[in-house]
């Protein structure tokens, strides 16, 4: 019996970040990858900025762990809403 798993990836770009998730098919663990990207003064024009990665960051979670980050957020945001 063969099992048919797919690749799942998501990702958020901001200004100046980018932040991937992506669950695999050889792996139960899940990447999160946060990339930094600052400026490039040099390289920049008027109506057209350049920018270059800066830092990365993977994190290897298990899915029981990305539902404990979630819940962390959640709890976080529910309590900013309250205030």
């Amino acid at each position: 019996m063969s099992s048919s798993i797919t690749s799942k990836n998501i990702t958020l770009l901001g200004e100046d970040f980018c932040l991937q998730i992506e669950h695999g098919t050889d792996t139960d663990m899940v990447t999160v990858t946060l990339n930094d990207f600052v400026r490039n003064e040099d390289k920049s024009i008027p109506g057209h900025e350049h920018f270059e990665a800066n830092d990365k960051v993977e994190v290897y979670l298990t899915p029981k762990e990305v539902e404990e980050v979630i819940l962390a957020f959640q709890q976080v945001l529910v309590k900013e809403d309250n205030q």
